[in-house]
């Protein structure tokens, strides 16, 4: 199986938000992550929260390309 390229783990990371798929939040750099939403807790541990807790009808993204 080949590896994804940067791209790739992109686009999975943020069509993650339509599908719920938790397996694309490994691709996120801990060491790098800097959340922006006042309202999430810092850190992967408060995104991965909000994932788990998040109704796929509250999240979308509509890919278009990526560079």
């Amino acid at each position: 199986m080949a590896s994804l390229t940067p791209k790739e783990k992109i686009f999975a990371l943020l069509n993650s938000l339509n599908t719920a798929h938790k397996g694309p939040l490994a691709y996120i750099n801990s060491n790098k992550y800097i959340q922006h939403n006042l309202t999430v807790a810092d850190g992967l541990a408060g995104f991965s929260e909000v994932m788990k807790n998040a109704h796929l009808e509250e999240f979308s993204a509509n890919v278009v390309r990526v560079f």
